[in-house]
């Protein structure tokens, strides 16, 4: 390679590359691994609309990278200096530099010595031969490479027409604040226990129905899992929550705050030394037998949620990246339905009833659906 790098498109027929462009062996997927790095810049855009002498024809048309002067360390003499020339294609060094600073902070360390950034050139120039060949052989109306560059247009016409235009710096103080002012429940829960009950008038036979299903657990979450459903079913006296394997929801010392009118009665129907004990139950596991104006119960502990704290000034970041995504989809939205609104879009879609419907998928049962068997069996039943 010369100080200059002036190289052409015609190369050595000796050479490993001259050898595949021989066997048209050139393909998007061959382009992507010599490329390395250096990414090509966003063609011109192509398709109804767009005047001819604005699409690109030619290697030479297409759009070179620019990087603005203030952002430059080079003075304009600097930048348009050639350092590669591919037929009528010139790369300049104001080119390569508005290369290297388009890539990430840790792809920019790797070219620091003069070495690797001849490298990234080579890398860059090899590419180009590439691409021109590939548009030679018509590659480029090749229809999943025209799929692939709508797909990528796309992308770019959202990320420059809404992503770009609504910024985290524009949520204020305020609106976070007001959101987690809204929203206590997410930030400020106390220790809570999902918990089950079977109920019983006969305070013995609710002593024996829990032996029963401690000894026929033998300690395993699943066995124990599989009785409760078949001991509620066939003794619990509480017909109302039978259908819900005796649910009474989660409890806690004081009601959680933001909790709505129907949270906070059905918090305070459950006696509180039922409240009380299931906060000590660790999950999978049954109380003792407790009493209440209803009667006898045993509490079946599904889950522990811990106790949740956050303050304002922990949370807030995460809560301004959450408006702004909420902020981003809204203006998506509208961006889309405007321009469909402006679209002359016409459906005739009764034809799509002759596709055949996909056929169903059969998996391998997984761990979770090999759980709980309904109907389990047990060591005893009561009477």
């Amino acid at each position: 390679m010369t100080r200059n790098l002036a190289l052409t498109a015609r190369l050595d027929p000796r050479t490993p590359l001259a050898r595949l462009l021989a066997r048209g062996a050139l393909t998007a997927a061959l382009v992507a691994p010599l490329v390395g790095c250096g990414k090509p810049e966003r063609p011109t855009p192509q398709g109804p609309g767009v005047q001819a002498k604005a699409k690109a024809k030619t290697l030479e048309q297409l759009p070179t990278p620019k990087v603005a002067a203030g952002s430059s360390a080079l003075s304009p003499e600097q930048r348009s200096i050639p350092l590669a020339t591919i037929g009528k294609r010139v790369i300049t060094l104001g080119e390569l530099e508005a290369r290297l600073q388009q890539q990430p902070e840790p792809i920019r360390a790797q070219y620091r010595t003069l070495a690797k950034r001849k490298e990234f050139l080579l890398k860059w120039v090899q590419f180009e031969v590439l691409a021109e060949e590939a548009r030679k052989q018509g590659l480029d109306k090749d229809p999943t490479v025209v799929e692939t560059l709508k797909q990528q247009m796309v992308r770019r016409l959202m990320q420059e027409s809404v992503t770009g235009t609504v910024r985290a710096q524009d949520i204020t103080e305020a609106e976070v604040k007001a959101y987690y002012d809204n929203n206590q429940r997410l930030y400020h829960k106390p220790l809570q226990v999902e918990i089950r009950h079977i109920l019983l008038k006969d305070g013995k036979r609710a002593e024996r129905v829990r032996r029963e299903l401690q000894a026929g657990a033998q300690g395993s979450p699943a066995k124990l899992a599989a009785l409760w459903k078949d001991y509620v079913q066939r003794v619990s006296e509480d017909k109302g929550s039978v259908p819900f394997l005796g649910t009474l929801g989660m409890v806690s010392a004081e009601p959680p705050k933001g909790a709505t009118p129907a949270e906070l009665e059905r918090w305070k129907s459950i006696p509180k030394n039922l409240r009380d004990a299931g906060l000590k139950l660790e999950a999978y596991t049954l109380s003792e037998v407790l009493q209440s104006e209803h009667g006898y119960h045993i509490l079946y502990a599904v889950s522990r949620s811990p106790a949740v704290d956050k303050p304002f000034d922990k949370v807030k970041r995460s809560i301004r990246q959450r408006l702004l995504k909420r902020k981003r989809d809204l203006a998506r939205t509208s961006y889309v339905d405007k321009l469909m609104g402006a679209a002359k879009v016409e459906y005739k879609d009764d034809a799509i009833r002759l596709l055949p419907p996909p056929k169903p998928v059969r998996r391998k049962p997984t761990k979770a659906d090999l759980h709980v068997k309904p109907g389990g069996g047990g060591h005893g039943h009561a009477h």
